[in-house]
């Protein structure tokens, strides 16, 4: 499938920990270190950066936050010569609570609707992270996702681009028609003995998994849900940090 492909990462507790962002030297040293987190990098997640552009794919990240806070933070990180500037954040893509807008993404690249269901993969770690504005675009959750290992969200997509040729959509349609249900109706996917997700569409006003797609009318995300995998577990690793390579 042509077009450039196109990650849209959460911020905060998905690629990192930033909070502390906006704090100077003087401010951070008056502030308990029990009550705030240090600014960190989620584990190997900029060897998954690299290797990705390497691939020609393209990163942006999508936040709640204010865009000044975006930008100090992977200004601070040193993360941010891998989004050249592709930051959309606050109300921009904020939509009343229920998610995130990914259409301002789809105009930068010139994408259709169709299109970014086609060349684009939302990363997130809250419900609140879905696309509610392109019905189809595909969401990876991953719950506490910064204390994690990033190959699992890189391997997944790698997944979903291989089964589907080049089509992010159509390589979901695939793992979820190879899904295997279990005995609570969930569909679940196992990519690896580690990393195992199930494999689900929600609706756009909620959070619930549907058993099935929604009637026609009904817009839907199809949801892939990263489990816990204890052995990709890891913490975020403070700045400056070490290098890593992807084994």
């Amino acid at each position: 499938m042509e077009g450039v492909k196109v990650v849209c990462w959460d911020l905060d507790e998905n690629l990192g920990n930033f909070e502390s962002a906006m704090l100077t030297e003087e401010e951070l040293a008056s502030v308990s270190s029990s009550s705030i987190n240090p600014l960190a990098l989620r584990f190997r997640i900029v060897d998954v950066l690299q290797e990705m552009m390497a691939r020609g794919i393209v990163h942006c990240i999508t936040t709640a936050s204010p865009i000044e806070y975006a930008k100090e933070a992977v200004s601070r990180t040193g993360i941010a010569e891998y989004f050249h500037g592709r930051l959309f954040a606050g109300r921009e893509v904020m939509e009343c609570g229920l998610g995130k807008k990914y259409m301002p993404v789809a105009q930068e690249f010139g994408y259709t609707a169709e299109q970014a269901r086609q060349n684009m993969v939302v990363v997130g770690d809250k419900p609140f992270d879905k696309p509610v504005d392109i019905e189809g675009l595909v969401f990876i959750q991953q719950t506490n996702a910064a204390s994690y290992d990033a190959v699992v969200p890189y391997r997944i997509v790698n997944k979903l681009l291989k089964e589907g040729k080049g089509d992010i959509k159509a390589g979901f349609d695939f793992l979820y028609g190879n899904a295997v249900q279990t005995e609570n109706g969930s569909n679940r996917f196992e990519l690896s003995e580690c990393i195992k997700f199930d494999v689900d569409y929600v609706s756009i006003r909620g959070s619930d998994a549907l058993s099935h797609m929604a009637p026609a009318g009904k817009p839907v995300v199809p949801r892939i849900l990263c489990l816990p995998c204890h052995s990709y577990k890891e913490e975020p690793v403070p700045v400056p940090k070490k290098k890593f390579k992807i084994k």
